[in-house]
């Protein structure tokens, strides 16, 4: 076997590692967001604490925030309240 047979096979087996840890992420991700969805239905306090913290982690919140920024159907008063919220989080 040469160098470059071996650096193919290593490189198709990063890729297939890469596509069952991807697999895993959107896994967790669904099972992570189905128990959101339930707690949150069953305790109101639960949501409100779950949404800071989300919104406390400045990467997920400016990615959340340019989200909704780009949605045609989101209510100007949503985009302002997430826009005040991202100022005063960053003021902190």
């Amino acid at each position: 076997m040469d160098t470059k047979t071996s650096l193919i096979e290593m490189l198709n087996s990063i890729e297939k590692s890469i596509e069952a840890l991807h697999h895993r992420q959107k896994f967790i991700g669904k099972t992570q967001l189905l128990i959101v969805q339930h707690l949150s239905d069953k305790d109101e306090k639960f949501e409100k604490q779950f949404i800071l913290q989300s919104l406390m982690d400045n990467k997920l919140r400016k990615g959340f925030t340019d989200f909704v920024m780009e949605q045609d159907d989101c209510p100007d008063n949503i985009k302002t309240l997430l826009m005040d919220i991202s100022m005063a989080m960053e003021e902190e």
